[in-house]
């Protein structure tokens, strides 16, 4: 009902939820700067279980990221995005109170769902400001602990952070609140995601296979550079196979079968590859300069050990990278 009419109406439950919001709830909340791209270390902790990653940002921007325990070795770079960015956006909701030792069980905190310690380094972030304006900002080194402690509702887990409780988003936070290892490293260890790649070699027994792609900024009549509706910069593109000129499409087809390019499985623990000579090397540098070497060593007639960035953990079989490759296997 409201004045000046005398009937009674249905509205959306919504409405009176939000006359309704407590005092903690309607407090701005102050939160903790984290920058993609400056975050350096990770550690997640589930119940007894513990998994440290690391990560490294190259000069072109692209972020690589390597398991470090209970085992090392490279992550898969959907992970990779999707661990960072979950982090980046943690947004810390309403104030349930002070975290207390009388109230750790009430919130979850005996047995938290998650433990994430994230290591920042220092160094420069863009964000927006008040204004709307894209500006560079300064952030100095720190390391930052959330306690997720229990599902709150369907909607939110509970939170601790710097001695207080909220609440933050299930749907944002489920990145870190579940995982494994197996769920985090590649499988398909020639897919580098969105980064630009320079070149590729591929070194095998009867040939070699090197491609070389350049990229030269285009500059307009005015000697201003050219950019798309976006701003971003446009390159023209120059690609080569052992020196002889490809088109675009030749690579972007190669490109999409690297990418698919899948292990077939765990390789034993107890078989090693010291003093071997590889089958093949596959080596791949991006334009920001991350490197990613995939060697290759017969296992049996049927399979080879696959070692990623001198870590062996898969196996292929010995046809994989006759697929990968096509028509453009060393003979």
């Amino acid at each position: 009902r409201w004045s000046g009419a005398s009937g009674i109406y249905m509205c959306d439950a919504g409405v009176s939820d939000a006359f309704s919001l407590p005092e903690n709830r309607l407090l701005p909340i102050e939160q903790p700067v984290l920058a993609a791209t400056l975050i350096d270390r990770v550690s997640l902790t589930y119940g007894e279980t513990r998994y440290v990653m690391t990560f490294s940002t190259d000069s072109s921007g692209y972020t690589s990221g390597m398991l470090e325990e209970p085992y090392r070795y490279p992550m898969d770079a959907d992970s990779v995005s999707m661990i960072l960015n979950a982090i980046e956006n943690t947004r810390l909701g309403a104030v349930e109170g002070e975290a207390t030792i009388e109230n750790r069980e009430q919130y979850g905190m005996n047995a938290p769902l998650c433990v994430a310690v994230i290591h920042q380094a220092e160094g420069a972030y863009t964000t927006i400001d008040e204004t709307g304006q894209l500006v560079a900002r300064q952030l100095e080194e720190q390391q930052v602990e959330f306690v997720f402690g229990r599902a709150e509702g369907s909607f939110t887990y509970t939170c601790q952070y710097e001695g207080n409780v909220y609440l933050v988003s299930r749907l944002l936070m489920g990145a870190l609140i579940t995982g494994s290892a197996e769920q985090w490293i590649t499988r398909q260890p020639a897919n580098l995601g969105s980064a630009e790649i320079s070149s590729l070699t591929v070194q095998t027994g009867s040939g070699n296979l090197d491609i070389r792609i350049s990229r030269t900024e285009r500059v307009l009549p005015n000697n201003q550079l050219e950019t798309d509706e976006d701003g971003s910069i446009l390159f023209d593109k120059a690609l080569t196979l052992n020196g002889e000129a490809i088109t675009e499409e030749q690579w972007d087809a190669l490109k999409e079968r690297l990418s698919a390019f899948t292990v077939s499985g765990d390789a034993p623990t107890d078989w090693s590859y010291q003093n071997a000579t590889p089958r093949w090397t596959m080596t791949l540098i991006t334009t920001g300069g991350t490197v990613r070497t995939i060697s290759a060593y017969a296992m049996d007639a049927f399979s080879d050990a696959l070692v990623v960035d001198g870590i062996l953990k898969h196996y292929v079989h010995v046809e994989a990278l006759a697929i990968a490759l096509g028509e453009w296997m060393p003979a």
